[in-house]
């Protein structure tokens, strides 16, 4: 009878404790980044440091838009720092070929700290507040600064690469140049530097 009360006990603890399993699993797979590469690149729409709204499906419908960089960035990373020369300077003379730069910036709350790192690191793209980091986690994956993703005119995910790569900052700089004319031109990208400098 001692038996059969244990077994009665462990059967109904098993049942109380299915649903919260249930439940957890779901969480956990809800958390998962839906972001892959070599997929359609999920759209977004947040909020400018000016107040603007943008959406990526916006940017891709301009026929001008040829190549989209996304730039997962914080304003006190020093890798994130380290490279947003470099982003700029593609900005700046990519832009003429259809290179679309979107910053996303971790310090949602700031606005003001924002302004401030833009102007002191003279950018000119758009740098979008994501609230709650709900893109940085739950949509594209971003566990480190910097992070970029490379998406093509047609909204494909074509590349995403974590932290200050390359031996120098003009190796970096070459390979995310020839990512962006192949992604342009519909190429396969080139292989990344294997060297990571660092990530925040």
């Amino acid at each position: 009878m001692r038996w059969e009360k244990l077994i009665m006990v462990a059967v109904a603890c098993c049942v109380l404790l299915l649903p919260l399993r249930c439940f957890s699993a779901e969480g956990e797979q809800e958390s998962k980044p839906v972001a892959k590469v070599g997929e359609q690149a999920p759209d977004i729409e947040l909020k400018s440091v000016d107040g603007k709204q943008v959406k990526l499906s916006d940017v891709l419908r301009d026929e001008k838009t040829k190549v989209i960089v996304l730039n997962f960035l914080s304003i006190g990373c020093p890798y994130s720092q380290k490279l947003e020369p470099l982003i700029c300077r593609l900005f700046d003379e990519r832009q003429k070929d259809g290179l679309v730069v979107i910053g996303i910036v971790k310090e949602f709350g700031n606005p003001e700290a924002v302004k401030a790192y833009m102007e002191r690191m003279k950018i000119k793209y758009a740098v979008l507040l994501d609230e709650g980091l709900k893109v940085f986690r739950q949509v594209y994956g971003a566990p480190n600064t910097p992070t970029l993703f490379i998406i093509n005119k047609h909204g494909k995910l074509l590349g995403k690469y974590i932290g200050l790569l390359g031996e120098t900052d003009e190796e970096y700089y070459k390979f995310l140049n020839d990512a962006i004319t192949a992604a342009a031109e519909g190429k396969e990208l080139p292989p990344a530097p294997e060297k990571l400098r660092g990530k925040g």
